[in-house]
């Protein structure tokens, strides 16, 4: 039996992609190397046609495949992979199929932190201009989920935020306006390396008719054709004047600190898209950041912030960073989860001015504690619960604490938001409001 096409990992993205085949009348199937992929079951109940195999990648039904819609996360040193290449198999995205059909303006929008506060900000500006904007992607709502839900017809732009990942594995990517943020060492664990990394960034800008980045990153594309594709550059905050961008810096700066980078680059690539300055100044002045983004916890002992989206050094490091200059103050770091194979050698010289504290938790707390020892006191835990209760018990009324975990969140939840959802919950039964 042939497949037009077998879908390899069942997630979100994998469900979403053989939804989308077998409602345009493909032949799909599924297999997933786990005994039980979260959503299974759903898969069976609506989809009862489609052929899943689980608990170990069936080879059967890959040599039946016309083409291989990846997942993702799959690593590309997956035995797997290895096999699909050996065996001439077409291995491609759900971003891949999502581009064969939707030819409506695309924003694709990529870095290492800030992505997801950054394409909300945009989208919101968008909308309030006038025209439609819709987020998908990396962001949660899968590009195949919606062409099936809005079929593409009642947006003016699509805003895709994409990640190292799918830029990795989508061979036909291209975008009306490509943004790359920032690069960090980020998902190591992943790609082969640090330069492989900042190859997949840079593939979005290659693949772009007009690209925006931060000119501290220009080097990378220096003496390459992509430099010209290059219509507006990201200055540093420390940079940021008239000349560099067309809105009143107080309007940033009546924002958290937090969002700064983030609203900058907004407002470049509003500048681009000819969007009218007062448009952008209410976008800002009324715009609502995702939970969880160095989120103000309320209590009456200390100051809390939950920034549970943090999976990496860089990220926690710029949110620690940014509350402690709100604050005038160091912070207690509570941090934790599975690292991504980053170097932690940098952690003391930046820990030893912003961070009074530490409590680490969950697989890799030695990496933490190792990085943090004769920088600050630090204690190693076991789980969230621990080192906030920790916390609690060692701490004064007018301590300031950043719970921000530079690091994955799979050995004690689901995803950052179910951590972050734990960490709000769970402070509400350990301090008053």
């Amino acid at each position: 039996m042939k497949y037009d096409i077998v879908v390899l990992g069942l997630g979100v993205t994998g469900y979403a992609t053989a939804a989308y085949c077998s409602q345009a009348g493909l032949k799909v199937a599924i297999t997933d190397n786990r005994a039980r992929p979260p959503l299974a079951e759903r898969l069976r109940q609506n989809y009862p046609g489609i052929e899943l195999t689980v608990a170990e990648y069936d080879y059967e039904v890959l040599k039946q495949a016309k083409r291989v819609v990846i997942s993702p996360g799959i690593n590309p040193n997956d035995p797997v992979v290895k096999w699909l290449n050996e065996n001439n198999k077409e291995v491609i995205s759900d971003i891949d199929l999502f581009l064969e059909k939707y030819q409506g303006k695309i924003i694709a929008i990529t870095g290492s932190n800030g992505k997801s506060t950054t394409v909300k900000m945009l989208n919101d500006l968008i909308n309030i201009s006038g025209k439609k904007a819709c987020m998908i992607g990396n962001i949660g709502k899968p590009v195949l989920q919606f062409l099936m839900e809005e079929a593409g017809e009642s947006c003016d732009w699509v805003i895709i935020e994409v990640s190292s990942f799918q830029l990795h594995w989508t061979k036909t990517m291209r975008a009306d306006i490509g943004v790359i943020l920032n690069i960090y060492p980020n998902h190591l664990d992943w790609h082969s390396s640090y330069y492989d990394y900042k190859k997949a960034k840079i593939s979005l800008l290659e693949n772009s008719t007009q690209g925006v980045m931060p000119l501290a990153l220009k080097e990378l594309i220096e003496n390459t054709p992509t430099v010209d594709r290059i219509k507006e550059w990201i200055p540093s905050y420390s940079c940021l004047n008239e000349s560099s961008l067309a809105i009143e810096s107080r309007v940033i700066d009546a924002l958290p600190y937090a969002l700064h980078k983030s609203a900058i680059a907004t407002c470049i690539i509003a500048k681009l898209m000819n969007i009218e300055t007062y448009h952008c100044c209410r976008a800002l002045e009324e715009f609502q950041p995702w939970p969880f983004r160095c989120q103000h916890e309320s209590s009456s002992y200390g100051v809390w912030y939950n920034d549970a989206k943090s999976s990496n050094l860089a990220a926690a490091r710029y949110a620690i960073e940014s509350v402690s200059r709100r604050h005038g103050s160091q912070v207690i770091w509570i941090a934790g989860g599975v690292t991504k194979n980053e170097e932690f050698s940098e952690v003391a010289r930046w820990a030893r001015k912003f961070i009074s504290q530490a409590v680490v938790y969950g697989q890799d707390r030695e990496l933490f504690l190792n990085a943090l020892i004769g920088v600050c006191p630090v204690s190693p835990v076991g789980t969230l619960d621990e080192a906030m209760k920790l916390v609690k018990r060692t701490m004064k009324k007018t301590d300031i604490i950043v719970y921000s975990p530079a690091a994955a969140s799979f050995d004690q939840f689901e995803n950052f938001q179910h951590r972050g959802q734990f960490f709000s919950e769970q402070l509400l039964g350990l301090l008053p409001v």
